[in-house]
């Protein structure tokens, strides 16, 4: 199984978050660096693979409603994709 970290505390900004997570999932530069990108690459993983998502709270405090969208997406994209077993830690 692939294992991947991604780091909310690496996240204070949209931009810096985007670029962690195409960092984290070596994801192509073609990657869209937006929401609706980010659950498309989620939704394209099949590979089982488990994301540690660390300090998601963070990532909520810095970033307001978008950092809860992120999350959010995290956490549909592991309910529609068998392929994916998410674990948030705090």
């Amino acid at each position: 199984m692939r294992e991947v970290n991604i780091e909310g505390q690496k996240m204070d900004s949209k931009e810096r978050a985007q670029l962690h997570i195409q960092h984290r999932m070596d994801w192509p530069e073609s990657y869209g660096k937006t929401l609706d990108a980010l659950w498309d690459g989620l939704m394209g993983i099949r590979k089982n693979t488990m994301i540690h998502f660390f300090d998601p709270d963070i990532v909520k405090d810095q970033l307001g409603q978008y950092g809860f969208s992120l999350v959010q997406t995290f956490e549909d994209a592991a309910k529609a994709n068998p392929k994916i077993v998410l674990e948030m830690d705090a």
